[in-house]
């Protein structure tokens, strides 16, 4: 028979306030990249939104000039007017209505039977 000795348990010892200081630094920090990161991003998100917004108030020869201007002189409101007239944006508006519709009635229907299943029947495993 071998007698074993047990070391004793480590006690840890409390930390220090540098520690704990320099643990809030680092949150601090890694808090600071992240929303500075997301500010960024969020920022190269917006501008392509802005940018066609600036657009479509612009008539023909202001689309084109270089630099571009992002707020137009004369704002063009009847370039939505003209669009909404010249195409029938109603029966395209109705068209999407109906297919999404569709999709979600089938949606729910394949959804619940897949929960059915999963409900009542027993799977090995």
């Amino acid at each position: 028979m071998s007698s074993g000795t047990i070391a004793p348990p480590a006690t840890s010892l409390p930390r220090t306030r540098i520690e704990a200081h320099s643990g809030r630094r680092r949150l601090l920090w890694r808090n600071v990249t992240a929303y500075a990161t997301l500010s960024v991003g969020s920022v190269l998100m917006i501008i392509p939104f802005l940018w066609m917004l600036s657009t479509s108030l612009k008539d023909d020869r202001q689309a084109y000039v270089f630099p571009p201007i992002w707020i137009p002189s004369p704002v063009a409101w009847n370039n939505y007017l003209d669009t909404w007239q010249a195409l029938p944006f109603n029966l395209f508006f109705l068209n999407s209505a109906f297919v999404s519709l569709v999709l979600t009635v089938a949606q729910l229907a394949t959804c619940s039977l897949g929960a059915f299943a999963f409900a009542r029947l027993r799977f090995p495993g």
